[in-house]
């Protein structure tokens, strides 16, 4: 049996109708709805993780309150550290008074 161009194009072309044929029959035969109804609880599962992640998630008023405490946290913490300042110079001043005291002899 001999293939000349024209048959081979022609078998192709039957090929291509019925593997056509056979998947419009395929969409059609199938059930509408059905992966949407398998993926459904899919969603609702990821839908109440997501509200249970929301109801724990700061709102704008506790972030609010919370800048604030930070706010007022640096505060007090650059006043201990200007007065650590301070007693840093004055203990300076101890030391370097102590050390230039002439020592007694005994």
């Amino acid at each position: 049996m001999v293939f000349d161009p024209q048959m081979i194009g022609t078998l192709v072309d039957a090929a291509q109708f019925v593997g056509l044929g056979v998947l419009a029959f395929g969409q059609w035969a199938r059930k509408p709805g059905e992966d949407a109804n398998a993926e459904l609880p899919k969603i609702r599962e990821r839908l109440q993780a997501l509200e249970e992640s929301a109801k724990h998630a700061a709102s704008t008023t506790d972030v609010g309150a919370l800048t604030t405490a930070v706010e007022a946290t640096k505060v007090r913490i650059e006043s201990i550290q200007e007065s650590l300042k301070r007693r840093d110079v004055q203990m300076d001043r101890i030391e370097q008074h102590l050390l230039n005291q002439p020592r007694e002899r005994v």
